[in-house]
């Protein structure tokens, strides 16, 4: 089987199709088989058999067509990874939407029991102011709390009942006063309130009622 290797120049004499190859140099390894060419031969020949011009115009649509399989597999990868961050996008937008809420309502837990918290404080110092003049405090001033303020920012309202009129008492659904003695709440996260507990601004109010014995939202009373 006789063969040329790389940088050997081709010949008609030693090349068996008998065609020109116009002594061109081969750049890989030209194997040759009289009686049957084996599949790698007839791409070598095609090349080494060629005028010099039209050698280079193979070379380049190879080259061309290297390139244009590279650029397809390119395409390929990038469109697989857009599609990977389709999915993690679509896996973060799901979880925001869960995280989000359920944090949002922890946070409301919180305040809302800061908020009680502060009102049972209050509570304790104007039940020692009392015990100690046998009156209540007109005023959180009394009690040096007039400064106190809620989560959100807001001043705690005290209103003692012997000071404010009937219809400014807190009152439940039925407008039936929630304390006897006085009102103590916070006007919640919107800084908005109004004496019945089902008005639509005082839903989030944190209030005293029953003397004391409940703290909690003007909704949950």
């Amino acid at each position: 089987m006789p063969f040329v290797r790389k940088n050997t120049a081709l010949t008609p004499f030693n090349c068996p199709c008998k065609q020109p190859a116009h002594s061109l140099t081969i750049s890989v390894l030209h194997i040759c088989k009289i009686s049957k060419l084996r599949s790698i031969t007839y791409l070598i020949l095609d090349v080494t058999c060629t005028s010099p011009l039209n050698l280079h115009e193979y070379r380049a649509t190879l080259k061309n067509k290297f390139n244009l399989k590279s650029s397809i597999n390119h395409l390929r990868l990038y469109g697989f990874t857009i599609v990977e961050l389709m999915i993690v996008l679509a896996v973060i937008g799901v979880l925001t939407m869960i995280a989000v809420p359920a944090y949002q309502g922890y946070m409301e837990r919180v305040e809302a029991g800061d908020a009680e918290t502060d009102l049972t404080i209050i509570q304790m110092a104007i039940d020692d102011f009392e015990l100690t003049t046998g009156n209540l405090p007109n005023s959180l001033t009394d009690i040096s709390m007039d400064g106190m303020q809620d989560p959100w920012g807001n001043p705690y309202v005290y209103a003692n009942h012997g000071s404010i009129p009937p219809g400014l008492r807190r009152k439940d659904g039925s407008l039936v006063p929630i304390n006897s003695d006085y009102d103590l709440y916070s006007k919640g996260e919107d800084g908005l309130s109004s004496p019945p507990l089902t008005a639509n601004n005082s839903r989030d109010d944190i209030v005293r009622a029953r003397n004391g014995e409940f703290f909690g939202k003007a909704s949950e009373y």
